[in-house]
């Protein structure tokens, strides 16, 4: 039987190695400037960041018009902010605020996830990769591998109940709807392939692996289309924005052939 002080010991190693396991954001890199990109400290006005600085908890950080930046955090998770956007984290925790603007998150598997808030919803992913937009009127989700559930803050104070969308949906929530839409699929190899938060100049490599993996999932059930068909369909950091997409529709599949009767058993 184990001493009282050697179970404190025990209990104490088992919380470390817990902790190790699913660390919590106490720090990020700066790893791309491009443009107009500031970091603000509380009560102060914002100053131009610098690469390979590093940003606390209590600083925000804001982009500018044709502008972007990416943060390497602690643990990895790799964050991806377009233009006009207001992004902080919470330090010791887990949890991150888009006040504005447009955001690439990917959280790498097996260390806890994170929390998300906006001003009409909250999301949550573990080890998942979305594209998040907040403007004045809207939340637009789009997950592109693993799973992110969602939280929507309704205009009568009161919240909605949980939806989990998965790789390849969208969900556009109106601020203060009166309900939360279904997830739509949109076409994630016609995403990838386009859109400059994927694409370009960044800092930081991200894992596509399971990006492309689940865009491959959608094999052919689409409907051939090409950005011009799509409404502002593309990604961009120019505007800021994850402009409407509208969803692509997929194709209904063919009717499978009725199989013959068994034969009943004698």
């Amino acid at each position: 039987m184990k001493t009282p002080a050697a179970f404190l010991v025990l209990l104490l190693a088992t919380a470390s190695l817990a902790r190790a396991a699913n660390p919590t954001l106490t720090s990020a890199q700066v790893t791309l400037i491009i443009k107009d990109v500031k970091t603000i400290d509380p009560g102060k006005a914002g100053r131009d960041a610098v690469l390979k600085e590093t940003v606390q908890g209590d600083q925000n950080v804001r982009t500018g018009i044709e502008s972007r930046t990416e943060l390497l955090f602690n643990d990895r998770t790799i964050t991806r902010l377009g233009a006009n956007t207001r992004f902080s984290f919470s330090e010791g925790t887990r949890n991150m605020s888009l006040d504005s603007g447009v955001m690439l998150l990917q959280v790498p598997k097996g260390i806890g996830g994170a929390k998300i808030e906006t001003s009409a919803v909250t999301a949550g992913i573990t080890g998942t990769t979305i594209m998040l937009e907040q403007s004045k009127k809207f939340t637009k989700l789009i997950v592109l591998e693993g799973d992110c559930w969602l939280i929507g803050k309704l205009a009568n104070g009161k919240f909605t109940r949980r939806i989990v969308a998965h790789a390849g949906q969208e969900i556009i929530f109106p601020v203060g709807g009166p309900n939360m839409p279904p997830p739509v699929f949109i076409n994630l190899k016609l995403l990838e392939a386009t859109s400059l938060l994927l694409n370009g100049r960044w800092g930081v490599r991200l894992d596509m692996r399971p990006i492309l993996l689940a865009a491959n999932g959608q094999g052919n059930n689409f409907v051939p289309l090409n950005g011009n068909n799509i409404p502002g369909g593309l990604v961009t950091d120019t505007t800021g924005k994850l402009p409407p997409t509208q969803s692509i529709p997929i194709a209904t599949p063919p009717p499978q052939p009725t199989p013959p009767p068994r034969n009943p058993i004698r």
